[in-house]
């Protein structure tokens, strides 16, 4: 129907459509919002609308986001019309030099279009001959290497200033107008800067070719073409070096920036190629700069890269490296602190290093744990004997107590802890970490939800540990408040912890130290429960969730398992009693108690409370899991067949329709849900 309007000639109700279809973010759509950009843009590209503009900006923010699907029909579609954009913004130039970038500009994108079948290869090369003639004789293209180079030196002399006016521009219909300049003024300087590679002689000047690979990988950088920018700048570190050393310096700046600039914009579930790659461009650095800060700062990323590829002791080695009189040490020990806690946590509970194959004994593991602390301490103690204790810490130093944090709750060190992470005041780790009342926490840093809880987290550990009762309970608001609308989330991944600290202590062998902690907590748990207030349901479901933790992650200890399951079930119960209680809780209460009662075997009990929650939503998940889970233990107990076979084909309602879906129903649903949003 948008096309329909478009042909018709009325361009709002088309543009109102297309904008509604480009919103829609479900990959599958990508086609249809491919289609949509193109059709958009034609419709501004419209005399009617003139929005020139918009169609560079919005063309180039497409084009850069979808660079696989920059082929198809409507990629190629979308790059015409930003030709046909920057033709008419050349036009409308008064700057000569802008006109020529806008101009050829154009023409690139023209003769790009033209190398491809279809509706529009006719149309594009006729621009780009009209383009070329536009140009003229005293604009035509240069015959040998060093005009083409001072063509381009000029250009990236007017990208630079061009950048700083745009750094210091307000957002504003100028401020995006400068942005198309810029963006025109680069692929000018780029194609001079190719044209002066194409025209080099075995006489051309070594130094002014090392010059021209550095431009050009700069200036493919600032147009985010990361991996050109990279085979630029990694070429002219090599062959560059003797020639024009600066150059060849400057280059491993471009290299290693851009090579992070493609990590952070691969997904984050596939990155394993661009940390490689991080980590060629790291070799490089280091095997033509090793005694240089060049060198350091890729010491430095190189351990950091080794750390993301799950190889965290070859990482040490390369943090290690890095001299106490660079201005990066700081971060070195930090780095190799963190490395050796990864390190530990990969291996902890199994004794191995699946990357090499090769077997750790329990003693070498548990060095790591205190080589982190060592070092994690070192980097922050370094870090405020520079700076002063009354500065408050960077988000690396906040990453690095939050590290030293969860080794010092496993060593028992709780007192520590508090100290470190309260002393200061405003200068304090948890200063940092706090917001305003009211504050939206982001999404990343410190300050967000996800690191700010963890460091709550710990904290209501330590005064467990220590057994205080009044810090515990005020820390626990805390808590709460990090863990968004679901405030039975907060309390589930307390008792996930808890379990998984057990099961670290259980597998290192550390038996004492298991034996404390679970002391501790019977003794704390028995506190509260004691002196809970009857209308706080939030610090009945604490305890219900931190009693099901104990259960969890005592392993094969029986008799203790039952122990904490039966006390977590009575909580439970009670809060289904409690007039108190939210009645949007229900359903979660009703499900923990289901799974508690499923771990005490009583699994007659366990059925009518996930009947209940599925009857009332049978689209939740997470109870369709567990009560797959309760047919499948209750059928191997009793050696039922049928019980086995309800928990594979599922079980009917009341109403004789599918209730609870069993195994191969949630098997089925989930692939085909994958199969919608991959």
């Amino acid at each position: 129907s948008g096309k329909c309007f478009q042909e018709q000639g009325d361009l709002g109700r088309a543009l109102g459509i297309y904008a509604t279809v480009v919103e829609q973010r479900a990959p599958q759509l990508a086609r249809v919002r491919g289609y949509a950009v193109q059709f958009r843009l034609a419709c501004l590209n419209d005399p009617e609308r003139s929005d020139y503009l918009v169609v560079v900006r919005e063309a180039t923010d497409w084009l850069t986001e979808n660079k696989t699907l920059a082929a198809t029909d409507f990629g190629i579609g979308i790059l015409f019309q930003r030709a046909l954009a920057q033709e008419k913004m050349a036009v409308a130039a008064e700057d000569s030099t802008a006109r020529e970038s806008f101009v050829r500009a154009a023409m690139e994108d023209a003769q790009a279009v033209g190398r491809y079948e279809g509706q529009y290869r006719e149309p594009a090369n006729t621009m780009a001959r009209r383009l070329k003639a536009q140009l003229g004789e005293a604009d035509a293209e240069p015959k040998d290497f060093e005009t083409a180079f001072e063509r381009a030196r000029l250009l990236v002399e007017r990208i630079s200033a061009a950048q700083d006016e745009y750094r210091k521009m307000k957002e504003s219909p100028e401020k995006q107008q400068k942005q198309v300049e810029l963006n025109a003024l680069r692929g000018s300087a780029g194609q001079y800067l190719q044209m002066a590679l194409d025209l080099r002689s075995p006489d051309t000047d070594a130094k002014a070719l090392g010059q021209v690979r550095y431009l050009l990988s700069y200036v493919y950088f600032a147009q985010s073409r990361n991996f050109d920018a990279i085979i630029m700048a990694r070429h002219c570190m090599a062959v560059d070096r003797v020639s024009d050393p600066d150059s060849a310096m400057m280059a491993s700046e471009i290299a290693m920036a851009a090579a992070s600039n493609a990590y952070r914009e691969a997904p984050a579930s596939d990155r394993s190629f661009e940390i490689r790659l991080i980590r060629d461009v790291c070799m490089d650095i280091l095997k033509w700069y090793p005694q240089s800060t060049r060198g350091n700062e890729a010491r430095l990323r190189l351990g950091k890269a080794y750390i993301d590829l799950q190889q965290p002791l070859q990482a040490v080695s390369w943090f290690l490296e890095v001299p106490e009189s660079d201005p990066s040490y700081v971060s070195a020990r930090i780095g190799a602190g963190q490395a050796y806690w990864t390190a530990w946590v990969l291996n902890a509970s199994k004794g191995g290093d699946e990357s090499t194959g090769v077997t750790h004994t329990p003693e070498e593991v548990r060095q790591w744990r205190d080589e982190a602390r060592q070092l994690l301490q070192a980097g922050a103690d370094l870090w405020r004997k520079n700076v002063g204790a009354d500065t408050k810490p960077t988000d690396e130093i906040v990453q690095a107590e939050m590290w030293l944090a969860q080794i010092n709750n496993l060593d028992g060190s709780f007192q520590q802890m508090i100290d470190r992470l309260t002393t200061g005041d405003a200068a304090s780790v948890l200063a940092a970490v706090s917001v305003p009342e009211g504050t939206t926490r982001p999404d990343v840093g410190v300050t967000s939800a996800s690191v700010a809880g963890s460091i709550y987290r710990l904290l209501l550990r330590a005064y467990v540990g220590t057994q205080q009762i009044d810090k515990a309970m005020q820390t626990m608001v805390d808590v709460e408040k990090t863990g968004g609308q679901d405030i039975t989330v907060v309390y589930t991944q307390l008792g996930r912890e808890l379990q998984e600290e057990l099961e670290r202590l259980k597998s290192s062998g550390e038996t004492a130290r298991l034996s404390e902690v679970r002391q501790s907590f019977e003794v704390f748990l028995q506190k509260v429960y004691e002196g809970r207030d009857p209308s706080n349901t939030n610090q009945l479901i604490w305890i219900g969730e931190t009693y099901f933790g104990l259960g969890s992650g005592v392993g094969d200890d029986v008799t203790a398992a039952a122990q904490y399951f039966n006390r977590a079930s009575e909580t439970y119960s009670e809060l289904l009693q409690n007039s108190q209680l939210d009645p949007a809780m229900l359903p979660t209460v009703k499900l923990r108690l289901a799974k508690c009662r499923r771990h005490q075997q009583q699994y007659e009990q366990a059925l009518p409370l996930l009947t209940d929650i599925l009857t009332e939503n049978p689209l939740r998940i997470d109870a369709q899991f567990e009560a797959a889970h309760l047919l499948t233990d209750w059928g191997a107990e009793e050696k039922n067949a049928e019980r086995q076979l309800q928990a594979v084909q599922g079980l009917n309602g009341p109403d004789n329709k599918l209730l609870i879906w069993g195994w191969a129903s949630i098997s089925t649903r989930l692939i085909t849900r994958l199969r919608e949003t991959p």
